[in-house]
């Protein structure tokens, strides 16, 4: 099954949903099986099993009894914590862990304080050898509300962090970890200092924008979607705040490089042909409709030439989302060759 470590009831969805059915989920087993699980907590000694299994008898065994959460919780937290394995499951496992310490409350003892420390020890001794593992570590505390008293000291190692990776180029992960500061800086009411990450945010974007002009293989089209990434992070500080930083003058300026690139950016692309539609007879069912009629007349008769048929449009859509066309999942760019307007399609 998979854990979904947020719910606080029924935390297990299946792992496959198809037309023909589904995997397992937790109702499918018996209260008879249930109970078979229950007897086997103690005598299990690896801990995803046995978290597994206790998390499952917590959740459906009626009446609950903590013990089977105190044992998920205490497996869970026996897991490794680090990058290696974060982001193979065991991100879910410890998000699961504070869950049902969050739901069981006083009873859950100092098992939460304790995830707290663990985070925070291997937040503090993270480098640039953990790539995104020190962001997800520190939204993981902040979307849990822990370690708020320690919110300068995790902003202030996550600038850090941003810093080492800018060092080595990484612009990426050097703008990841920025925006990840500011948050946390803002939590501590220094709203400067949030500013401050904003703008380095933003110049990451512009420095790896940058970068992929100088590769072998340059992009404007790639530049100029990052450039435009960094206008909206620039966009997003206070206006009382930009003078500081000459953030119009800066926006104007990647205003006018994401024109040019998108000029450019044209010259790179290679055309792609499919077979061609036939307008002509709707070209001339639309001219007929609005020849010699006033302006008014002629716009409405031009606007009612196709109606819209709901269920069809429905329908339509279903067929798409059967295909799974990978297609669907890309995002498209719309530039536009008359005055290379960039239109983003999610």
């Amino acid at each position: 099954m998979m854990l979904v470590p947020d719910r606080f009831t029924n935390p297990f969805d299946p792992v496959f949903v198809g037309s023909g059915g589904r995997s397992t989920i937790a109702e499918d087993f018996t209260e008879s099986e249930i109970e078979y699980f229950a007897e086997l907590i103690d005598t299990i000694e690896r801990p995803l099993l046995k978290a597994r299994l206790a998390d499952l008898v917590w959740d459906r065994k009626t009446p609950r009894d903590v013990k089977f959460a105190l044992a998920a919780i205490d497996s869970y937290t026996k897991l490794p914590l680090d990058a290696d394995t974060w982001f193979s499951g065991k991100e879910q496992c410890w998000q699961r862990a504070i869950i049902l310490c969050r739901m069981i409350g006083a009873k859950a003892g100092n098992r939460l304080n304790q995830i707290e420390s663990q985070f925070l020890k291997v937040l503090k001794s993270a480098s640039t050898e953990d790539s995104f593992f020190s962001i997800r570590l520190a939204d993981t505390l902040r979307t849990n509300g822990l370690a708020e008293d320690q919110a300068s000291s995790v902003a202030v190692k996550l600038e850090s962090l941003a810093h080492d990776f800018e060092v080595k180029a990484e612009f990426h992960a050097s703008g990841s970890l920025c925006n990840a500061a500011v948050r946390w800086f803002r939590d501590t009411g220094d709203n400067a200092k949030s500013t401050d990450m904003t703008v380095a945010e933003a110049e990451s974007l512009e420095k790896e924008a940058n970068a992929r002009l100088s590769t072998d293989c340059p992009s404007h089209g790639v530049a100029a979607s990052l450039l435009e990434n960094a206008v909206q992070v620039y966009r997003s500080i206070p206006r009382a705040c930009r003078d500081r930083h000459q953030v119009d003058e800066r926006i104007a300026d990647l205003q006018s490089r994401i024109s040019e690139y998108g000029k450019l950016a044209l010259e790179e692309m290679a055309t792609v042909t499919g077979p061609a539609t036939d307008l002509r007879d709707l070209a001339k069912q639309a001219r007929e409709a609005v020849s010699d009629k006033p302006v008014d007349e002629a716009l409405r008769a031009f606007i009612s030439l196709f109606g819209v048929d709901a269920e069809q449009l429905r329908k339509s859509a279903e067929q798409d989302l059967a295909r799974s066309s990978i297609l669907a999942l890309i995002p498209k760019v719309i530039t536009s060759q008359l005055n290379q307007t960039r239109v983003a399609l999610i």
